[in-house]
């Protein structure tokens, strides 16, 4: 039994760097060629250790990370260590990339999606984390659909493709436990088997 609390007490000694306010040590910090640059939040640091980030549990307000370039990649807002409010993402050209709103550390509401030249690529409806309500994807001119799904609890219910031409193509089945085909968008040819 002293072996467990021994073992649970080094666990916990081991992750309370992670949920702390310090700034992380310059050694900890990525290089300035990796993607994660810099954080900023209200003045404090998220830690950052490699490719990992650690938000303090008391982290509150908004948390902006950067492209190398120095332009703004991802924009988060936090409640006490939770994402509660807006998640923005850009594309390194300043374009909006994604867009969804969380609420106690769930998605909800609409995500939205974009191509870098601006056009819709899709729009996703969340409820509580899960998918629910209509899901589309676009082809790159952002107006011809070219999925369609409805959700319901975060089980889909049905789904609609369509080629580029806007004609509409059959969804191949699926066997359980087996892989999952991708619809044939060129006229004449049947999926891979």
């Amino acid at each position: 039994m002293r072996k467990l609390y021994l073992t649970a007490a080094l666990a916990a000694m081991t992750l309370l760097p992670a949920c702390s306010d310090k700034a992380p040590s310059n050694e900890e910090k990525p290089a300035e060629n990796e993607m994660a640059v810099d954080e900023e939040f209200d003045g404090k640091y998220i830690r950052t250790v490699k490719n990992h980030h650690y938000v303090a549990k008391s982290a509150h307000g908004r948390a902006v990370w950067y492209y190398p370039s120095g332009k703004k990649r991802t924009a988060r807002t936090f409640r006490y260590g939770k994402l509660e409010g807006p998640m923005v993402m850009w594309h390194e050209n300043g374009m909006k990339k994604y867009a969804v709103h969380y609420a106690a550390n769930l998605k909800t509401g609409k995500a939205m999606g974009w191509y870098d030249d601006g056009k819709a690529m899709f729009v996703i409806g969340y409820e509580q984390g899960r998918r629910s309500g209509k899901e589309t994807w676009f082809w790159k001119d952002g107006t011809s659909k070219k999925r369609e799904c409805e959700w319901y609890r975060g089980r889909m219910t049905s789904e609609r493709a369509w080629a580029e031409d806007g004609k509409e193509i059959k969804i191949p089945s699926t066997r359980p436990g087996g892989p999952i085909r991708q619809p044939s968008t060129t006229k004449g040819s049947s999926p891979a088997k």
